[in-house]
């Protein structure tokens, strides 16, 4: 808003909002009144978080607000957080008086208990031990776990993808065709077939889950970018390098590239995928050196663009219109290219909705022939669940497509799931169950509970659930 007490207090860098007057309906609710109506609104409206006006006034510069560790009500989620301090390994969610669906009714369960681990190991110890009662768990870890007694292995539904980011502002890096070299040596079917007996779905360079591809793939002229070492030395070439006497591609002046590739070391089947590249670059000769990190340090370098070459799991929103339009997504390309900002700007603008999807669909098309990122493949997903959710199970998959979420934790705890599931036969509304849930995390993740949307507090539980604390 240009004027007022809020006045200049947020900015979308993309122009897709225009309020003309907010109104405070009562302690969970506000009405934004803008000057003409918006179809593309409710895929848009997510982007904007709702805080407190002494937050603002509180946490000043630019998206301050969004990096401070604050978490608190009310909210209008079925359950929030309860005393949370920040850092602390166990988070108590206690049923909401706010919750406008309880209509009456005593919530099923007393209390909700969310553990981070630090480890992947520790966390499926304590599954096995039983100490906690539902985990959203690898491929690796279902396997592992499919012996305990109790404990249930369910399949749901994944948007979590095996993603890799290219760096485009450093030499060769900078250059689209030698971008497009890299992306044509991830051997993905190999990948697949190897570590996950070919069941997983083959990643693309828009980061389209199977389910959004109907929707928003650009057309039969968009790349794929399939494995093809012969394709991949052409575009070397073409990028201006030259094999030197060794082999090895080298610049002009003779100097050899050297691939920085980092990856994260969490997952078995992760550290077996980037080997994998490892050794196709290697096939074509380019020297690789493959740096093996925690979890914590990957999406660290993430978030800061410190890499050339990153691999590691990530999941996004089901639709471009959302994820594209944040730079940690796209490598900086929404930041710094002004024909993607152009075209993504124009699809977020324009409020004929049939002709903002095919806008949006040139500026996927832009992207993914500029070769910034490209997911190896759409991982399976497992949750690991205990009596405690007997009954529960039918939740676990009951996902619309806009709310094609990756975790046990986002499928189980969105409202609407919740409002559904509480009454199960496995639970009393007369007498309250408490019941706990684990995650394994990095080291980092409470801080990415601090940055979640305040009115919407349900947005903490679905960060504090992510495998890795990268959302979008």
């Amino acid at each position: 808003m240009t004027t007022g007490p809020y006045a200049n207090l947020a900015v979308d860098p993309f122009g897709a909002m225009t309020q003309t007057s907010v109104d405070i309906v009562n302690s969970s609710a506000i009405k934004v009144t803008f000057p003409a109506p918006d179809p593309l609104f409710p895929i848009l409206t997510f982007l904007y978080s709702l805080y407190p006006y002494h937050y603002y006034m509180q946490f000043t510069g630019a998206n301050a607000v969004t990096s401070a560790t604050i978490l608190s009500g009310p909210g209008d989620s079925s359950y929030i957080p309860s005393n949370y301090t920040a850092g602390s390994r166990t988070m108590t969610l206690v049923p909401n008086s706010n919750y406008p669906f309880w209509n009456g009714m005593q919530p099923g369960l007393s209390a909700v208990t969310l553990q981070y681990f630090s480890s992947e190991s520790a966390l499926v110890s304590a599954l096995a031990a039983g100490t906690v009662d539902a985990a959203d768990i690898t491929p690796s870890d279902a396997a592992s776990l499919s012996t305990v007694p109790g404990l249930s292995i369910q399949p749901v539904i994944s948007t979590l993808q095996l993603f890799t980011y290219l760096n485009n502002t450093v030499y060769p890096w900078n250059i689209n065709t030698f971008r497009q070299a890299i992306m044509t040596l991830l051997p993905k079917q190999q990948i697949n077939d190897a570590l996950y007996n070919g069941t997983a779905a083959i990643g693309n360079p828009l980061a389209l889950i199977p389910q959004a591809k109907p929707n928003f793939w650009p057309g039969p002229e968009t790349p794929t970018y399939d494995y093809n070492p012969t394709q991949a030395t052409s575009l070397l070439q073409a990028s201006g390098l030259i094999r030197d006497s060794s082999g090895h591609w080298a610049m002009s002046n003779g100097t050899e590239i050297v691939v920085d590739f980092e990856s994260d070391n969490t997952d078995p089947n992760e550290i077996r995928a980037a080997q994998m590249v490892q050794t196709a670059m290697q096939n074509v000769g380019l020297l690789v050196n493959l740096r093996l990190v925690d979890a914590a340090t990957a999406s660290n370098d993430w978030a800061t663009f410190n890499y050339k070459l990153l691999m590691f799991e990530n999941n996004y929103a089901p639709t471009p219109y959302r994820y594209l339009r944040n730079p940690l997504n796209t490598a900086r390309f929404a930041r710094s290219n002004s024909t993607f900002i152009g075209l993504r700007v124009t699809a977020a603008n324009d409020l004929d909705p049939a002709r903002s999807l095919q806008e949006l669909k040139q500026a996927e098309l832009y992207f993914a022939q500029s070769a910034i990122i490209d997911p190896i493949l759409v991982l399976p997903q497992y949750v690991a669940i205990d009596q405690e959710f007997s009954g529960w199970q039918p939740a676990l998959n009951n996902v619309g497509f806009y709310n094609s979420l990756s975790t046990a934790g986002e499928q189980v705890f969105q409202q609407y799931v919740l409002a559904q599931v509480y009454s199960s036969p496995s639970t009393s509304t007369s007498t309250m169950a408490s019941t706990s849930i684990a995650q394994a995390a990095p080291g980092t993740d409470y801080t990415y509970v601090g940055a979640a949307v305040l009115v919407i507090v349900v947005i903490a539980v679905i960060v504090a659930y992510s495998r890795r604390k990268k959302k979008s």
